[in-house]
């Protein structure tokens, strides 16, 4: 485990501090919990890369949902970010004139969180 010496809780508020404040994603999107569940796991896996349809998996078992609707619901919640600060953050992605892939998203936030430890 990376984060080992690190409280899962502190880690947490971390992610949701960074997903609103760097790229004004809302608590009041279902798959706002779901990405910080999804940033959370990624982390404690690190720096091992656990496939993103298994890490839909981890989340939806955590809250009784189906994997197809964690995907749903990130993709929502990462739809409704800032588009200059995803710009920003991603700007090879959006020079090539693509989307941002929900695992590279999270892999993203992940890296982010981790350096910042």
């Amino acid at each position: 485990m990376a984060i080992e010496n690190v409280n899962e809780m502190e880690i947490k508020k971390r992610i949701s501090l960074y997903l609103r404040n760097n790229l004004g994603i809302l608590p009041n999107k279902k798959g706002y919990n779901y990405l910080i569940e999804a940033i959370w796991n990624t982390l404690v896996d690190w720096p091992v890369t656990i496939p993103i349809c298994e890490l839909y998996k981890l989340v939806a078992e955590k809250n009784q949902t189906t994997a197809a609707r964690i995907e749903r619901c990130i993709r929502t919640a990462i739809d409704s970010a800032d588009e200059e600060s995803m710009k920003a953050m991603f700007i090879v992605a959006y020079k090539r004139g693509k989307r941002i892939k929900n695992g590279e998203f999270i892999s993203t936030i992940a890296e982010e969180i981790m350096y910042s430890l």
